[in-house]
């Protein structure tokens, strides 16, 4: 049997995430007390990764029984003080994940294993306005940045150091861009 299901965070002020459940078509709550802003699903791992909004944190949830029941174990990964965060994705091949961050314009890479968090593109990172959404493009080693502060998207390159080389991308939208996918297409 398929368990397809949609996470999601709210609005509320106790920023609960609920679980709806794609194949039953019910909605539940999940788990409580995180303000949810990003999120990353690795269903192979069977986990769910979140940024909180207000607290600048990076947790971690076990899908124990295909999620249906609530989450398994929750774990904070890490934490970046002072901090707004919003869009995460994961880097699988270094194991980082890279999560935007609007209070204070910022792309941090955190480790999940150790919760060291560090600001990446400290020289280009005056350029950035509001960056918002996350998409990576794993086959060209790229990450992707929606800003809606500059009302564009940029691009940068990941290696071995961390982003470099970062540049628009594209410009110029009818309305600032927030959430960002990529979606490579082979053959």
């Amino acid at each position: 049997p398929v368990n397809r299901a949609l996470y999601y965070g709210s609005h509320d002020s106790s920023g609960p995430i609920y679980r709806y459940d794609i194949d039953a078509d019910t909605h539940a709550e999940w788990l409580s007390g995180h303000r949810f802003a990003g999120c990353y699903v690795d269903a192979k791992a069977k986990y769910v990764y979140w940024t909180t909004f207000t607290d600048g944190e990076l947790y971690r949830a076990e899908l124990a029984g295909g999620g249906a029941s609530g989450p398994g174990t929750v774990k904070l990964l890490a934490s970046v003080p002072d901090a707004e965060l919003r869009a995460v994705v994961h880097d699988e091949v270094a194991d980082q994940f890279y999560v935007t961050e609007t209070k204070n314009n910022a792309v941090w890479r955190l480790d999940a294993t150790t919760g060291e968090a560090t600001r990446m593109l400290d020289g280009d990172a005056a350029r950035l306005g509001a960056p918002y959404g996350l998409a990576l493009d794993t086959s060209d080693d790229a990450l992707y940045i929606s800003d809606t502060g500059a009302n564009c998207v940029w691009r940068c390159e990941i290696t071995g150091r961390g982003l470099e080389k970062l540049e628009v991308f594209v410009e110029h939208f009818t309305s600032p861009p927030t959430g960002l996918a990529v979606v490579t297409k082979y053959g």
